[in-house]
């Protein structure tokens, strides 16, 4: 009788085992590092101090070698083309601000997205103010993100 009892409670555990651990599989990765998070931020916030402030060294140093950068009116740029539009042809921003942003960070991978508006104050091409999304892609490299791809697209102006 004690044998079939001590069977049963092992079958039970074993059981429970199983279901834990099929569940913990099914289980949606978390977030384990908020940290991440805020380092990913303080990069996006990086990126748009130096597009207003026409910092090329910063900026280059954001950018990924393999970047591919595109733009809200469909051009693709690679890492080369970006920085020379940028060093060559400043687009004076009189604002830049991003209005809603999510981060999702995987181990050294993050993804941003969300809504942002800007003012430009010199430009020889589109209207001076443009309503986007984005969707960005970065990668944790020596300690450092840097900006994999970039693709924006232009939206009308959000309802508030």
């Amino acid at each position: 009788m004690c044998a079939m009892r001590g069977l049963a409670i092992n079958a039970v555990l074993a059981m429970g085992l199983a279901l834990s651990g099929a569940g913990a599989i099914a289980q949606p990765a978390r977030n384990p590092s908020a940290a991440s998070e805020q380092e990913v931020r303080a990069a996006e916030a990086l990126r748009l101090k130096a597009f207003l402030d026409h910092d090329v060294k910063t900026m280059a140093a954001l950018m990924a070698d393999e970047l591919v950068h595109t733009t809200s009116d469909g051009r693709t740029r690679d890492k080369s083309q970006f920085m020379a539009d940028f060093a060559n042809r400043p687009t004076a921003f009189s604002q830049f601000v991003t209005d809603q942003m999510d981060v999702i960070v995987i181990g050294d991978v993050a993804i941003t997205r969300g809504r942002y508006h800007n003012v430009v104050a010199q430009r020889s091409y589109g209207t001076p103010l443009k309503y986007a999304r984005f969707l960005r892609v970065w990668a944790r490299r020596d300690g450092a993100w840097q900006l994999m791809s970039h693709q924006a697209t232009e939206v009308g102006r959000p309802d508030k």
